[in-house]
């Protein structure tokens, strides 16, 4: 279940939480400048910008998931790095060229997402019905 304790969504938005939330943190300015220079960016050429954006931050996401199971891994800082150019390389030119199949792959995701993350209760609503 997403919405669990032991569920790896949940502990990355608690750290990115925590870490916008810390009064000591310098980079809440930089995100909110990086959020202003994006906006003014997609109110110039929106669906360019949109297509750029959107293989950019799934580029990432692969490479922040790569880092991270490379680390849990216990790899060389070497092997790491390696994982993660590769991920975000492959991901961003499988999204670049097939840009309108990502989106439907992301629409299915987002379903499938909401769909895994109801069944608790869908099972509750099927007992009682």
């Amino acid at each position: 279940n997403f919405t669990s304790a032991d569920s790896p969504l949940v502990e990355y938005s608690k750290t990115v939480q925590s870490w916008l939330n810390n009064e000591s943190s310098p980079y809440q300015i930089s995100v909110a400048l990086a959020a202003l220079v994006v906006g003014l960016c997609l109110t110039w050429d929106g669906p360019q910008m949109w297509q750029a954006l959107f293989t950019l931050a799934l580029s990432l996401s692969a490479a922040l998931a790569g880092c991270f199971e490379a680390n849990e891994q216990q790899l060389p800082i070497f092997s790491v790095g390696s994982l993660m150019f590769q991920a975000a390389v492959t991901v961003g030119l499988a999204v670049y060229w097939g840009f309108e199949g990502s989106q439907v792959l992301l629409g299915a995701c987002c379903g499938f997402a909401g769909a895994y993350g109801m069944s608790g209760w869908i099972r509750i609503m099927d007992a009682v019905t």
